[in-house]
């Protein structure tokens, strides 16, 4: 792959990592998790806790993962040797944290 393209893919990736870690500090603000706590209007406390939980369990998900997404970003400009190996690499973490995530609502939503 052309340098050029490596590192337009590079500087998207660290982009989405950016955008990524801003939604997960904004997942595990205070304010936006008491909204999603009000949010379930109901009496039962462990409504609001699994509300909590899941709010918790996004915002790090999505912290965790564009610190990960930032620091493939630099290594396809650094290394573009690996950039297809990375890629391969990113999207099988990706998939698999997705799995995670769906089995941690599945178990909260039932």
């Amino acid at each position: 792959m052309d340098y050029t393209k490596v590192l337009v893919v590079g500087i998207l990736f660290i982009v989405a990592g950016i955008i990524f870690t801003g939604t997960g500090m904004y997942f595990l603000s205070s304010g936006y998790l008491a909204k999603l706590q009000d949010a379930r209007s109901t009496k039962d406390m462990k409504k609001r806790r699994e509300s909590l939980v899941l709010g918790k369990a996004s915002g790090y998900f999505a912290d965790i993962f564009g610190i990960f997404t930032v620091l493939c970003g630099i290594t396809m400009i650094v290394c573009p040797a690996a950039v297809q190996v990375l890629i391969i690499v990113y999207l099988s973490i990706l998939f698999l944290a997705a799995l995670v995530i769906a089995g941690i609502v599945k178990k909260f939503s039932r």
